[in-house]
């Protein structure tokens, strides 16, 4: 069983069964934005504290009754020391934190990471513009080890299938990743590296061709918009791309850091 928190996957962090309910070792909740975790030996007590949603839950090894904001819940499994260390219910605590936790059964992995409700309030919005705003902002799930290039690219360019934001491609310094909404965070399931091109391009506009590869490629081959954030300029440029990959520019303006790089498209303003 493989761990993955905020959205990477941790090494020697393996979580433990007891009872069927998945235990961490609390260490590994460190990991998870905005959380404190405190351990009291002499009372056995763990209390992890969300600084952001202002949730505190406690468990005390050994007890089956946990504190979540000062009020009383019985837990399936109490926390356990095992060989020195303290597990905590993973299921429970993420839960009681707002956080996601979803069972990736292709790869074994426990996925855990922080949900913002207004982000995923504003991804389901009607208006294309806003849910594409939103897509960005989703925490994005990595269960690959990043592929690199060492092209040192200027740009970074972002591609949504035509009336579409729960689909994306990000290509940057070389790496294309693409990335499917679900679950309330955006899962990265295929990257590669810009290769030669062996005749027709892979995705027409967007890559040629693959050097290295990861996950399942994606099939769409139709109609984009594109952003593209030319950071050292500046600027954003943005446009269509027509299923031959062949692009048009729409506009070009001003950008500092912190802005979004959406654009509204009016050829792409209705959300499928």
């Amino acid at each position: 069983m493989n761990l993955n928190i905020n959205g990477r996957m941790l090494t020697g962090q393996k979580p433990i069964v007891v009872n069927d309910t998945t235990l961490v070792p609390i260490r590994t909740l460190t990991f998870l934005s905005d959380v404190y975790v405190n351990w009291e030996p002499a009372t056995k007590a763990v209390t992890l504290t969300d600084r952001t949603a202002y949730q505190t839950v406690q468990v005390v090894a050994g007890q089956k009754t946990a504190l979540v904001n000062q009020v009383p819940v019985v837990l399936n499994t109490p926390a356990h020391i095992q060989n020195g260390s303290v597990y905590v219910p993973l299921r429970f605590i993420g839960e009681s934190l707002h956080a996601k936790v979803v069972w990736d059964q292709a790869t074994k992995t426990v996925v855990i990471y922080p949900v913002d409700k207004a982000v995923t309030e504003a991804y389901r919005s009607s208006k294309l513009v806003d849910s594409r705003i939103a897509a960005l902002k989703l925490v994005r799930v990595e269960m690959n080890e990043r592929l690199f290039t060492t092209d040192e690219g200027h740009v970074t360019g972002y591609y949504f299938p035509t009336g579409k934001s729960n689909s994306f491609f990000i290509v940057n310094q070389g790496v294309v990743s693409y990335y499917e909404v679900r679950n309330d965070a955006a899962w990265k399931t295929w990257e590669a590296t810009s290769g030669e091109s062996t005749g027709k391009e892979l995705i027409p506009g967007i890559i040629a061709g693959v050097d290295q590869e990861w996950g399942t490629r994606p099939t769409y081959k139709g109609t984009f918009s594109y952003f593209w954030d030319l950071w050292m300029q500046g600027q954003v440029s943005y446009g269509v791309i027509d299923s031959k990959g062949e692009m048009k520019e729409l506009g070009i303006g001003n950008s500092k850091a912190g802005d979004t790089v959406i654009r509204e498209i009016p050829q792409d303003n209705t959300k499928k």
